[in-house]
């Protein structure tokens, strides 16, 4: 279940380091580079946004194995998802400059010193809240804050659309207790 047959062949080729195998999955995947060059135009620069997508879908395609999927994660999905992950880690890499650039800037009229007490009071109500959750809910979270849909979240745990639902009203709800 990898997408098709010329994909499985693309990435055989790609495993044993055939470059134009790499680029013809760059050629493959450039509806989704694009639109991730859309998503994040006003974050990164484009050339840096098309590199992490080409390192994501090389790192992709190194690692995606069919066994592992089960039939339930396409290549295509695992794919997305790989270059997602690059793209956030670089924009969170980036973002302790941005914060560091806004230092003196005071936050809705308050001063940095209490901005600061109020994102730590509020990290430590999320590592409480956190607490509470079990192990699965804790995994749901995660990917569903790092992915944003249901259904991708779904397909990374091997359980329902409806159940990634069920976890998320609970976790709601343990926060709104705690908060």
């Amino acid at each position: 279940m990898v997408y098709n047959k010329g994909i499985k062949d693309l990435l055989d080729r790609a495993r044993r380091g055939e470059e134009n195998a790499m680029e013809q999955l760059l050629v493959e995947f450039s509806p989704l580079i694009e639109a991730k060059v859309s998503e994040y135009i006003n974050i990164l620069e484009e050339d840096d946004i098309r590199q992490l997508c080409a390192i994501g879908l090389f790192e992709a395609a190194q690692s995606y194995s069919e066994e592992k999927a089960n039939g339930k994660v396409t290549f295509g999905l695992y794919a997305k998802l790989c270059i997602r992950n690059r793209l956030i880690s670089e924009v969170r890499r980036l973002s302790p400059i941005t914060e560091a650039m806004d230092e003196d800037i005071p936050a809705d009229g308050v001063s940095m010193e209490e901005e600061i007490v109020r994102r730590q009071d509020l990290a430590d109500a999320l590592d409480k809240a956190r607490k509470k959750l079990t192990p699965f809910e804790d995994r749901v979270l995660r990917l569903y804050l790092t992915l944003n849909s249901y259904n991708e979240v779904a397909a990374l745990l091997g359980k329902s659309r409806k159940s990634v639902d069920n976890a998320l009203s609970r976790i709601r709800a343990k926060f709104r207790d705690l908060l």
